[in-house]
């Protein structure tokens, strides 16, 4: 859980997304199924970033299609900006200050 919070807490903020840390934590064990101490309600926004961290490892035999990819900058754009629009695969690295191909 410690992991998984604090690289979370760090990829987001080299997007330039805050998170919180307690949010983070009772989300993860929720999704995960883990009883765990001070569980807090967690924003929208922390939701869609779990999600998100999750998906990979939780699915990690479905195909790394661009539709999947695109769903992640989908979620991730509206984590940063609190909405969820469409993000098509052209904007996956442009959005924000920082453009970068996508490996």
């Amino acid at each position: 859980m410690q992991t998984l919070t604090l690289d979370s807490l760090r990829s987001a903020e080299t997007e330039d997304i805050i998170l919180h840390q307690d949010e983070l934590r009772s989300s993860f064990a929720r999704r995960l199924g883990l009883e765990i101490s001070g569980q807090v309600h967690t924003s929208p926004q922390v939701e869609r970033a779990v999600e998100i961290i999750l998906d990979p490892a939780l699915h990690y035999d479905k195909p790394l299609s661009a539709d999947r990819i695109s769903g992640w900058y989908t979620a991730l754009s509206a984590a940063d900006q609190g909405e969820m629009r469409k993000v098509s695969a052209r904007d996956w690295r442009g959005h924000g200050k920082r453009t970068s191909p996508v490996h």
